[in-house]
């Protein structure tokens, strides 16, 4: 199956509600370790590149999957090494099914399951950032790497 990011909104049934996978892509080249951080169309913050898990998919291969779609690379390694799961992690007001839907054009539903607490599988993984071309994905508004003592506000 073909994951994709407006099919979460669209066939939410696809997904297993409430977990996550967030992936902490480390790029080094020329003696410079930087991060890749990714904004979404809802919110103006930065965060390490995530997305859900399907239900056909192990989460091994969501984080691959993830990985795969944000760096156009095959066979990074990946290591998972920590959950997160705080009772108020996932809280925030910017992202709502009013502003999902203005800004996706599809409807969305005030009880998503998106819009729910998360427990977050993270993983990370290390890479040449010199080889990686950052794609754009749909529901992202800007994706770039960073200095890792100059991260902006996460």
């Amino acid at each position: 199956m073909a994951y994709t990011a407006l099919d979460i909104i669209q066939h939410p049934e696809n997904y297993l509600p409430n977990i996550q996978v967030d992936n902490v892509i480390l790029g080094y080249h020329d003696k410079e370790l930087k991060v890749l951080l990714q904004q979404t169309i809802a919110t103006n913050k930065w965060s390490i590149t995530g997305g859900y898990v399907g239900r056909a998919e192990s989460i091994d291969e969501a984080a691959n999957r993830i990985a795969r779609s944000r760096t156009g690379l095959e066979n990074l390694f990946l290591q998972q090494f920590r959950s997160f799961g705080g009772v108020s992690r996932s809280d925030d007001p910017e992202k709502n099914a009013a502003t999902m839907s203005a800004l996706t054009g599809v409807e969305v539903k005030k009880d998503l399951w998106i819009f729910d607490r998360f427990v977050s599988l993270a993983y990370y993984t290390l890479t040449d950032f010199s080889t990686v071309k950052i794609k754009k994905w749909p529901l992202g508004a800007d994706s770039k790497w960073w200095p890792v003592n100059e991260l902006p506000p996460l």
